[in-house]
């Protein structure tokens, strides 16, 4: 367990940090169904702060001219206020009611430091990864590095306690465009936060085409390896190997499997140059 109190106290608040680009004014609030306190970290070509009092809730808008969706979360986070903050993108629509299901869910348990919630895609030739759990209960390693950390809810205290940041070298926006959630959650997992899946839903994501994936190709899996290497450290080999013949299996086999493995190598080895 994260050596932190994980009393709860009565007057819980919840806050919404979201990601977006380009936003000019606080049209997410409605859009995103945010009924909370809210952090709207907004990458464009200038720096401003603006905030807003909508329906009791205390709403900023950070705008920034940075890169990267990692850089644009770590601003949302050291902006953060409230009691437990909930990650989200701009593509989802909150439930009603979201605040109190977030907390019910923390007070079942008072060893709980951070939920992934259940959410469900507005595309059904489209499914999110994440199946939906039995009830709430500890996460696994396994289950939950494929979930992503859209409506991933945890405690405040436990991530400025131990500083848990994105890492600003991977995501959207730069040139190693994924992996950087896998990472956020591998590091709270192995640094023994109390993290737990919830079958509650909070969230439709509306799933249109991603924004950073390009196809199977060389940069892909090399990005991969990378990735393997950030989170399984010597024992990198194993996953490539096995994600290299997965990968073949269900592509259209354009590339052999020694040329998924070497691309994959390659990231690999690519990762112990640059700062994690």
């Amino acid at each position: 367990m994260f050596s932190m109190s994980n009393t709860m106290k009565d007057d819980i608040k919840v806050e919404v940090l979201t990601t977006t680009m380009g936003a000019s004014d606080f049209s997410l609030i409605e859009k995103m169904n945010i009924q909370t306190n809210a952090v709207i970290a907004n990458q464009a070509d200038s720096y401003s702060y603006t905030e807003k009092i909508l329906n009791h809730n205390t709403c900023r808008l950070i705008t920034t001219n940075t890169r990267g969706a990692s850089l644009n979360r770590n601003i949302a986070i050291a902006h953060s206020t409230c009691d437990i903050v909930l990650f989200t993108d701009d593509d989802t629509v909150l439930v009603d009611g979201y605040e109190e299901k977030i907390i019910e869910e923390f007070k079942k348990n008072e060893e709980i430091e951070a939920i992934k919630f259940f959410a469900v895609s507005s595309a059904p030739e489209r499914p999110l990864s994440f199946k939906k759990p039995e009830k709430l209960a500890k996460a696994s390693l396994r289950h939950i590095m494929s979930s992503g950390i859209h409506v991933f809810a945890i405690k405040r205290d436990v991530l400025i306690r131990g500083n848990f940041r994105f890492n600003e070298y991977l995501g959207p926006g730069r040139q190693w465009s994924h992996g950087e959630d896998n990472i956020f959650i591998k590091q709270l997992m192995d640094s023994k936060v109390n993290v737990y899946v919830s079958p509650v839903q909070l969230a439709t994501i509306n799933q249109q085409e991603s924004s950073w994936f390009t196809g199977y190709d060389e940069h892909y899996f090399f990005t991969c390896g990378l990735l393997y290497r950030y989170l399984y450290g010597h024992l990198s080999i194993l996953a490539i190997l096995r994600g290299s013949y997965n990968h073949y299996k269900n592509t259209d086999k354009s590339y052999k499997i020694r040329d998924l493995v070497r691309f994959m190598w390659n990231g690999s080895i690519y990762a112990k140059k640059i700062k994690r």
